[in-house]
């Protein structure tokens, strides 16, 4: 699986016209010293928003922490912890496996919205949400499949993204039921055959409701 990083469109438009910005042409006060730019109402507010963002997501790998690495502990696989961002699945959090042969996205990467990880957020979007996410109403069959992953609990990747991995998800969930993140857990395709699927769906999606809320 190929992962890339990405920085989000309001942290660059914020670090571009920021408080500590000092664009060519900004005037001076009568004793010389650089007045700094007035902020808009508008900036003002977007970087209220990706401060707060900020917070939040740290405070969430920080409850987070614990549950990931017992989750690692009794399976010996990788678990992810992601969340939505804009139009993307970002991982917020990697506890590694132990084996040698591992599954490792890294910290900050962007994972393919419809890895285990996207289905299992997307599928407690609100419609509205969804099709603003995906940039087009979703299909038929993307509906079908999120239906399914409400209904279970947990969302599959058997091999889908990458035949070599495989993966199993669920949503960790606010109190309005939107997802605030999601619990992965990942592995080579060989260490995850058919009929381990549901125990550890079952592991991620218990996790993901103890850390909802």
């Amino acid at each position: 699986m190929v992962f890339v990083r990405a920085t989000c469109a309001s942290e660059r438009e914020t670090a571009a016209s920021g408080p500590f910005s000092n664009p060519q042409g900004s005037g001076s006060n009568p004793e010389g010293r650089t007045q700094m730019p007035s902020l808009s109402s508008g900036t003002n507010d977007r970087m209220s928003v990706v401060a707060q963002e900020a917070e939040r997501r740290s405070d969430l790998r920080q409850r987070a922490r614990a549950a990931l690495e017992h989750l690692r502990d009794e399976t010996g696989e990788s678990v992810i912890l992601a969340a939505l961002d804009l139009d993307r699945v970002v991982i917020l959090d990697v506890v590694e496996s132990s084996h040698l042969m591992r599954t490792v996205p890294r910290v900050g990467m962007v994972i393919p919205s419809l890895s285990a990880a996207g289905l299992a957020a997307l599928a407690h979007l609100e419609p509205d949400d969804l099709r603003s996410f995906l940039g087009e109403p979703p299909s038929p069959e993307l509906l079908a499949t999120l239906d399914e992953v409400r209904s279970r609990g947990w969302s599959l990747n058997y091999g889908d993204i990458t035949e070599y991995a495989s993966a199993v998800a669920a949503a960790v969930l606010n109190r309005r039921g939107h997802p605030a993140a999601v619990l992965a857990l990942s592995a080579p395709t060989e260490r995850m055959p058919v009929s381990s699927h549901e125990r550890l769906g079952h592991l991620v999606a218990d996790t993901a409701t103890r850390l909802s809320g």
